[in-house]
C-alpha cells in the first residue's frame, strides 16, 4: 500500500505537464506566488520590502518551471525526429508491393476489371493509414506499363469544383505513436545517401532534378492533389477515407517530397495544367499519377486522359 501511494502521482503530474505552457504557468502562479505575495502585503512596514523581494523571486521561478519544461520538450522532439529519420533510413525496404485484385470498399466508384491481362492496382484500406516506410519506385518499375494503365482509368467530367475545402481532409498524423508524422515518415524513407555532390546524404526532388541535404527546403506533396482527387470522387468519401487518404504511407506513389517551388507551382492541377518541368520524370509521374487514382477508385477527366497519353508518348 505505501508504495502504490508514493506513486499515485505520476499519471495526474505527467497529465499537468502536457497542458499548454500557459495553462501551466497560471496553475503554478496560483499555486504558490499568491498565496506568498498575500503574506507579503501585510507585513509591517520594515519587513514588506524584503518580502516584496522574495515573492518575486517565487514568481519568477514558478514561470521559469512551464517555460523551460517547453524548451525541453521541443528539443526532446527534435531529438527524436532526428533518431527516426535516422534508424528508419537504414530499415527502408525497396522492394516493389505485389499488386492485387482487391477493389476499394467504400462508396468510392470503382473501375469495371480488364477482359484481358492487364497491370493491377491494389486498393487501399478505409481505417487508419499504416506508418511502414514505403519502398521506392523507379520509372523503369512501369516501363511499358504506362499506356495499359490509363486505358483502365474510369474517363468522367469532374464534380463538386466549388465545395472544396482543405479542411475536408486531414492533416498530417502520428498513427503508430512513434513521434515521426506523416511528413516524417516520407521524408526517412526518400532520404538517399548516394546522392551525387551530398557526401551527408540528403534528398532529390524528381519534379525539377533538385537535391539538397536540408529537409525543410521541401514540402510533401500529394501526387494526385486533394484538390483534384475532392473533384474527382473523393467528395462522396466517408472522413475517415479521406483521412486514409490524405496520410496514405502504403503506396510509396501517394506522396512525395519535392522542393517547396514546384509543389506551390503544381498546386491542385491535374496533368492537363501542370507538369513536372523536369521531363525525364514523366514516364514515373504518370505512372504514379494512374497508379494513385486507380488505387482510390478516382476518375479522370478526358482533358487530363489526353495529357497523360501525350505525356507516356515517350514512355
Amino acid at each position: 500500500m505505501g508504495l502504490a501511494a508514493k506513486t499515485d502521482w505520476r499519471p495526474t503530474w505527467a497529465a499537468f505537464r502536457s497542458q499548454r505552457r500557459s495553462v501551466q504557468a497560471l496553475v503554478w502562479v496560483f499555486a504558490l506566488p499568491v498565496p506568498v505575495w498575500l503574506w507579503a502585503v501585510q507585513l509591517p512596514n520594515d519587513r514588506r520590502a524584503p518580502a516584496l523581494t522574495f515573492a518575486v523571486m517565487v514568481t519568477a521561478f514558478c514561470l521559469a518551471v512551464p517555460i523551460a519544461g517547453g524548451v525541453g520538450e521541443r528539443r526532446t522532439a527534435a531529438a527524436v525526429e532526428a533518431a527516426r529519420l535516422s534508424s528508419t533510413t537504414t530499415s527502408v525496404s525497396t522492394s516493389e508491393p505485389t499488386p492485387t485484385t482487391t477493389a476499394p470498399t467504400t462508396g468510392a466508384p470503382t473501375t469495371a476489371p480488364p477482359t484481358t491481362a492487364q497491370p493491377t492496382i491494389s486498393a487501399p484500406v478505409t481505417a487508419a493509414p499504416t506508418t511502414a516506410a514505403p519502398a521506392t519506385t523507379t520509372a523503369a518499375s512501369l516501363a511499358g506499363e504506362v499506356p495499359a494503365l490509363i486505358d483502365q482509368l474510369s474517363v468522367a467530367p469532374e464534380a463538386d469544383q466549388g465545395s472544396y475545402d482543405r479542411e475536408l481532409f486531414a492533416g498530417w498524423v502520428d498513427a503508430d505513436d512513434d513521434g515521426c508524422d506523416t511528413r516524417c515518415e516520407v521524408l526517412a524513407a526518400e532520404r538517399d545517401d548516394s546522392l551525387p555532390g551530398l557526401p551527408g546524404g540528403g534528398w532529390l526532388s524528381a519534379y525539377d532534378g533538385y537535391t539538397t541535404p536540408d529537409s525543410s527546403e521541401l514540402e510533401i506533396d500529394h501526387l494526385v492533389p486533394l484538390g483534384e482527387a475532392w473533384r474527382s470522387g473523393a467528395s462522396r468519401w466517408d472522413p475517415d477515407r479521406r483521412a486514409a487518404f490524405a496520410n496514405d504511407l502504403d503506396a510509396p506513389e501517394t506522396l512525395v517530397a519535392v522542393s517547396a517551388a514546384t509543389n506551390r507551382s503544381k498546386s491542385d492541377s491535374d496533368p492537363s495544367e501542370w507538369q513536372p518541368p523536369n521531363t525525364a520524370s514523366w514516364c514515373s509521374y504518370v505512372g504514379d499519377w494512374v497508379t494513385v487514382k486507380l488505387r482510390w477508385g478516382l476518375t479522370a477527366d478526358p482533358g487530363e486522359v489526353a495529357a497523360l497519353a501525350n505525356m507516356a508518348a515517350g514512355c
